[in-house]
C-alpha cells in the first residue's frame, strides 16, 4: 500500500484525505475502482473510516 501523501487535487488525494474531507466521490472511486478497503490502517493504524468519524462525515460512513 502506498504512503498516505498530501495533496491538493481531488485525484491526487489518498483515501485517508478523502474521507476526513468528505470527499465521498474520492472515496468511492478509491474503493470500487482502486480496490482500497476503507478499514486499511496508515502506519499508525489510522484508517479512513476513523478520518469519516473523527470529522463527522456520516455519508462516508
Amino acid at each position: 500500500m502506498s504512503n498516505p501523501g498530501s495533496a491538493t487535487t481531488s485525484e491526487g488525494k489518498n483515501i485517508w484525505i478523502a474521507a476526513g474531507e468528505g470527499d465521498l466521490e474520492r472515496v468511492r472511486h478509491l474503493v470500487q475502482v482502486q480496490g482500497i478497503s476503507p478499514t486499511a490502517p496508515d502506519p499508525y493504524t489510522y484508517t479512513p473510516v476513523h478520518a469519516a468519524a473523527s470529522y463527522g462525515h456520516l455519508e462516508i460512513l
